[in-house]
Parts: structure tokens; C-alpha cells; sequence
């Protein structure tokens, strides 16, 4: 995870906050952002993932999978449960490909999380030649469908 899509949503005026528990990963984003006038924009915590929440809604949320790699598959389940109750109506979550080192298999595809979004609209990469057959592992764009539980149940209240 080198955080180079929190700089690329932070340079177009997004607020980022940038969880991961590797230390060397946070100071080396910071150090970017500032680098880049950004700092303002980019929140880095290190942070357990395997409990971690936001303190705040978000828009939108990156997922890159080497930061996922250490988790069990019921601590990514409940980490991406987590961030689309924090996400507003119509946010997104950009699920990146897992990239394996030279001949090293990723050791958590993407393809994995699909099944954590099924409530929500998923898109995928269409191949470049129309008679492809679709590639494993691309990465996702999942949308919130719409309005929360809880925003129905206020307007219902009413």
C-alpha cells in the first residue's frame, strides 16, 4: 500500500484519512503529502484494522490489499462492515487489485471482498478486447445504494 490514491484524491480537494498499522507505510505517506502540499488534506493513523472505525462519515474509501494481507477473512469481513456503515449514501468504495511480487501469488485477491458487497451496485474493469475472457483479480468499485437504516428510520420519525 504506497498511498498513491489517497495523494491522487487529496490533490483533487478530497479530505483522506489513511488507516494501516505498519508504521513505515504511514510516516512514508505523510512525509509525501507533505512533500506534495498536501498535509492538510491527508490524515494518516496507525491503527489496528482488525478493529479499527473511522471517527467521522466518509464519502469514499480506497482498499488496497497488502494492508489487508495480515487480517483473517472474518476480520476483513467485519473491517468492510465497518466502512460502509460509516459511509454516506451514494459513497464509494474502490477495492484495488492485489499485485503479487514476481512470481508470488497476492496472498489476498480482491476477488475475495466481492461477496462483502453484494448489497451494493459492484462494478468491474471490462477487458480491453470485447471477446476477452474477464481476468481474475482486477479490483472493484462498489456504490452505496442509497439511504442509510438509520437515515430512514429518522425520516420516518418524523
Amino acid at each position: 500500500a504506497d498511498g498513491a490514491c489517497a495523494l491522487f484524491l487529496a490533490a483533487r480537494g478530497a479530505n483522506v484519512i489513511v488507516g494501516d498499522p505498519d508504521l513505515a507505510v504511514i510516516e512514508g505517506l505523510e512525509n509525501r503529502a507533505v512533500a506534495e502540499q498536501l498535509g492538510g488534506r491527508v490524515e494518516c493513523l496507525v491503527v489496528p484494522l482488525e478493529s479499527w472505525t473511522p471517527d467521522r462519515a466518509i464519502d469514499g474509501c480506497v482498499i488496497e490489499m497488502p494492508a489487508l494481507a495480515g487480517l483473517t477473512a472474518g476480520d476483513r469481513a467485519e473491517l468492510i462492515r465497518r466502512l460502509k456503515a460509516v459511509t454516506a449514501p451514494r459513497g464509494h468504495h474502490v477495492v484495488m487489485p492485489a499485485v503479487g511480487t514476481g512470481e508470488k501469488t497476492p496472498p489476498v485477491s480482491s476477488d475475495a471482498l466481492r461477496s462483502l458487497y453484494a448489497d451494493w451496485a459492484v462494478s468491474r474493469a471490462l477487458p480491453a478486447n470485447p471477446g476477452a475472457r474477464r481476468s481474475h483479480n482486477v479490483g472493484f468499485l462498489a456504490t452505496h445504494p442509497g439511504t442509510r437504516q438509520s437515515d430512514t428510520a429518522q425520516v420516518v420519525s418524523n
